[in-house]
């Protein structure tokens, strides 16, 4: 995957107008297809991020979590049909320039600054997450695959432009969901049925989805879930600088709104099963929680670690 994106990267550095071009560059001269730039925006915050996030979380905690997956539907819309058109009328591709015109240039510098600060704390979380699982698959110290990891990034990033982001994020999005839905089969079918794996998951208290208290010290209810979850996310999909640069650089309006409510189900389905290989991961360590046993230190090393051990006589 890593030398596909390098590859992708370099085609587009030598193709089309080579990126020379601030307008290719940053956007792909505001002609990129809806489909894969929808794929990428999938991509940009639902990420090795959430493929080891979400499987620790319901590994440890249980279902409650899955309730963020509902925001989607109320977020998804408001995207498409408020901010996408506010942030196309302004003929920019900078979310920021939206303040400039409705106030002044100062009060678009202050949050400017604050999404740099906050994507360079993400980009680190970003970095680990991959490079967490490629640790673990082979055995390459963690230090070196941050840094390989973030290597090829900035090296499409910087020779490709924005063209090759979007198709190496679709290219990544299809792998992932490919991946997830590996698992989830062989986990399954291993485990001797979805009955089973339910049954297990039923027995350890994983599966309440009924816990609706106000108090603060609940890690995960219902209505913080649900509430949180609708401001969180449309912070991310509706505000983003990377989500508004690329439906921005999409060629019609009509298809950026296809793009945008595309994510509904895809996010929605990346997340259930996500968490759902968590309860695989519970369902074959119930008895014998390899964080406990100090095989693992972490629970976001769970699924590396469960699929190494699952799979080990899978080729590749």
């Amino acid at each position: 995957m890593l030398s596909v994106s390098v590859l992708i990267g370099v085609y587009y550095a030598c193709s089309g107008g080579k990126q020379r071009t601030q307008s290719e560059w940053l956007a792909g001269d505001s002609n990129l297809d809806w489909l894969p730039t929808s794929l990428s925006l999938m991509a940009s915050f639902i990420s090795a991020v959430t493929l080891l996030g979400a499987p620790s979380i319901l590994y440890t905690e249980g279902v409650m979590y899955l309730y963020l997956s509902l925001c989607y539907i109320s977020v998804m819309p408001i995207t498409a049909f408020i901010f996408m058109p506010v942030f196309r009328r302004t003929g920019s591709i900078s979310a920021f320039k939206y303040l400039e015109k409705r106030f002044n240039r100062t009060l678009s510098l202050i949050p400017c600054a604050i999404y740099v600060v906050n994507m360079v704390i993400y980009m680190g979380i970003v970095l680990y997450s991959p490079a967490l699982a490629l640790n673990a698959v082979t055995g390459l110290s963690l230090e070196g695959s941050i840094i390989v990891v973030a290597v090829v990034c900035i090296f499409y990033t910087v020779i490709g432009g924005m063209k090759a982001i979007v198709l190496t994020d679709a290219l990544q999005t299809v792998i992932m969901v490919g991946g997830m839905i590996t698992i989830a089969i062989g986990g399954t079918i291993k485990m001797g049925g979805f009955s089973a794996v339910m049954d297990i998951n039923s027995a350890g208290k994983h599966l309440d989805i009924w816990r609706w208290s106000l108090d603060p010290r609940v890690r995960h209810s219902g209505l913080d879930c649900l509430v949180g979850g609708i401001f969180i996310w449309l912070s991310i999909y509706g505000a983003n600088q990377a989500q508004v640069q690329r439906y921005i650089s999409i060629r019609r309006k009509q298809d950026a709104h296809k793009a945008i409510l595309l994510n509904t189900p895809g996010l929605m389905f990346l997340m259930i099963i996500s968490g759902y290989c968590g309860l695989l991961a519970y369902a074959k360590y119930a008895l014998c929680d390899p964080i406990k046993a100090g095989v693992i230190s972490k629970a976001d090393q769970i699924l590396p670690y469960y699929v190494t051990d699952t799979f080990r006589d899978w080729p590749g």
